[in-house]
């Protein structure tokens, strides 16, 4: 199922994960939600479905895939993502707001104009020689099992905020057992997709009507200082906050994000109750 249950019960939130970390990868954020909270996941297709990176695929495709699934619930539910999940929420509360109570973005991908304009024009050739692209376009599928997964893991510099328990999480959610060992669930021809078709966000943005919580992380390489001032401006009732450590906080250290994310849903919630219009 592309949307599960994690637990918890109370105001219902789905959670969408980011390129390349499955939703269990974030143990430790929903566990902490689900105590006031019913919680939900949802997967990106490349976790779900055997299919390679279709031609012409844009995030807005990962957005309609989620908005069929959100409208087999019975009620709007409250949308929180991290990275890409995170932009694939706003594009879908942008598109159908009729199926969202509320967003909230953790260090969501919103690119700066110059940079989403030229990745419109650069070749294909080009973007694949990018270093996010041709990394993750090389990293291993495969290992003989978890131990030897965590081990190779644990040395990279993307990891070196997470302490074991947060490697562990990433490590059992991203690779699946096989019979010959472990292979990654969400395949790196996928990763570079993604990375390639980073979306302009800014316009879409302004026309998102429910209420939004984004938390950024102070040290995070995604959203810069001035990113902050351009989404101001294209959402003036967003209420945004910092979370200790990078772009990937959500994993390493949610312990400032989940009070941030209660009390917001806390102060914005309405009565539950079937969609209606759209």
């Amino acid at each position: 199922m592309a949307i599960e249950h994690f637990g918890g019960s109370g105001a219902r939130l789905c959670f969408a994960h980011a390129n390349g970390f499955p939703s269990a990868t974030y143990q430790v954020l929903l566990s902490s939600l689900i105590e006031d909270l019913s919680v939900y996941t949802y997967e990106h297709v490349p976790v779900r479905e055997s299919v390679a990176p279709y031609k012409g695929f844009r995030w807005h495709h990962f957005a309609d895939d989620y908005i069929r699934y959100l409208e087999s619930q019975n009620e709007p539910m409250w949308l929180m993502g991290h990275s890409l999940g995170a932009t694939v929420s706003a594009l879908v509360a942008a598109k159908r707001p009729d199926l969202c109570q509320g967003l909230i973005l953790l260090d969501p991908i919103f690119l700066p104009f110059r940079k989403s304009l030229g990745m419109r024009f650069i070749p294909r050739s080009s973007l694949v020689k990018m270093p996010m692209v041709s990394k993750a376009l090389t990293r291993p599928e495969w290992f003989s099992d978890h131990d030897e997964a965590f081990q190779f893991h644990r040395r990279a510099r993307a990891f070196k905020r997470f302490d074991d328990a947060a490697m562990w999480h990433y490590i059992r959610a991203a690779f699946e057992p096989t019979e010959s060992g472990v292979r990654l669930r969400f395949p790196r021809e996928w990763e570079a997709e993604v990375y390639m078709t980073a979306p302009f966000m800014w316009n879409r943005l302004s026309s998102v009507s429910v209420p939004t919580l984004g938390i950024v992380g102070v040290d995070s390489d995604v959203i810069a200082p001035g990113m902050e001032r351009r989404w101001r401006r294209a959402q003036p009732d967003v209420s945004l906050h910092q979370s200790p450590g990078g772009h990937l906080f959500p994993i390493e250290d949610p312990s400032t994000a989940v009070p941030l994310i209660r009390d917001f849903i806390r102060r914005n919630a309405r009565p539950a109750g079937p969609r209606t219009g759209l």
